[in-house]
């Protein structure tokens, strides 16, 4: 059977595989868990990629990178944890990575999906500041936003 992202089964046989390789010896990286954490984000399962880090950081001593908080966010705004996702992006930043294009997009998802005008323009602006043309999907969001609440 086919590992699809998104699929239920095939994220399992990732997660076998996954631990499989630390029962043969091969330490995870955290290209690994990063990889097996977005799987599960763009599944919108963040309470299984919140484990994955907590084993990383716990269990492996792996500190979490700016690819690992993408994923966190991208896996609370799938999982409609919004305000988990802006905790995210906040510790990202105190942690001083810097964020890039997905950071930013990843957190204008949340502020949209909660229809929180104020904060989505603020964040498209920073998103604007830090990219030379926000994507497709930036506007989307805004221009969904702003048809929801009748702007």
């Amino acid at each position: 059977m086919k590992c699809l992202i998104g699929d239920i089964f095939g994220m399992q046989e990732a997660y076998v595989a996954f631990n499989m390789m630390t029962e043969i010896g091969s330490l995870p990286t955290i290209e690994t868990y990063n990889a097996l954490a977005n799987a599960y984000a763009r599944g919108g399962l963040f309470q299984e990629a919140e484990a994955i880090f907590s084993r990383m950081t716990n269990n492996a001593g792996i500190q979490k990178n700016k690819d690992s908080f993408d994923a966190l966010i991208e896996a609370y705004c799938q999982g409609a944890q919004l305000d988990d996702a802006v905790k995210a992006y906040m510790e990202m930043r105190k942690s001083r990575f810097n964020p890039d294009e997905r950071s930013l997009e990843g957190v204008l998802n949340a502020y949209c999906i909660a229809g929180v005008i104020d904060e989505s323009k603020e964040q498209f602006e920073e998103l604007q500041s830090s990219v030379t043309v926000p994507s497709i999907i930036a506007y989307c969001m805004m221009l969904s936003l702003y048809a929801r609440n009748d702007r």
